[in-house]
């Protein structure tokens, strides 16, 4: 069985205030890196405890205007399993279909 991690990260972030307007909020920093990392880190430590939870890939959700910038971030920090960049939606539901639409490969 494959299993598959979904990160529905395509949000602006409005209420970080006009510090942050022209950055997606997946992408600010938090004690030097991207809150994305972290998620990511978090599922790839996870897939490597002991092998059992075993993600095969990580699909995430990003502003349309911005994959490129999250498609770099994340080959510069290298995860274990691959990692898919997808347009988010205008609403989060929309991005998670996004992201399961994915899936489908």
């Amino acid at each position: 069985m494959k299993i598959s991690c979904c990160i529905v990260a395509a949000g602006q972030g409005t209420r970080l205030g006009d510090e942050w307007a022209d950055t997606p909020k997946a992408l600010v920093p938090l004690l030097g890196r991207a809150m994305l990392y972290y998620s990511l880190e978090a599922f790839d430590a996870a897939a490597g405890l002991d092998n059992k939870i075993g993600f095969d890939r990580y699909v995430v959700a990003a502003p349309p205007d911005a994959i490129d910038d999250f498609q770099e971030e994340i080959r510069i920090w290298g995860f274990s399993r691959p990692v898919a960049v997808v347009a988010g939606g205008a609403t989060r539901a929309e991005s998670v279909r996004n992201t399961l639409e994915a899936l489908r490969d």
